[in-house]
């Protein structure tokens, strides 16, 4: 039997794989670390492994409840900066000055 515990996912061993899998599921490290996988492989051309991921996550996780959110910080300046070339080049595609149609008034 599983105890019940404040807003944390139980961390006892239960009987079925199904029911594991359930918990796993439910555990932010576990999500996070599993799209953080599927991703980086393409990117580092090999996969990550996810047990590192989930610990990484979890240390994160302990430092930004202790009150630091440099980690943060910095990775949305990252991902707004990442987000500006983005915009900025797909702009530039789709400026006027980038189109060979020619506009004439009747």
């Amino acid at each position: 039997m599983i105890k019940k515990s404040k807003g944390k996912v139980p961390a006892e061993v239960v009987e079925s794989p199904e029911a594991r899998g359930a918990q796993m599921a439910l555990q932010p490290s576990v999500n996070a670390a599993a799209v953080i996988q599927s991703y980086t492989d393409a990117m580092f051309g090999k996969e990550p492994d996810i047990n590192v991921l989930i610990d990484g996550l979890r240390d994160s996780f302990k430092t930004v409840k202790n009150g630091d959110l440099s980690s943060l910080e910095a990775m949305l300046v990252g991902q707004a900066t990442a987000l500006q070339s983005l915009f900025t080049s797909l702009a530039r595609r789709d400026s006027p000055s980038s189109r060979s149609v020619t506009w004439r008034r009747s």
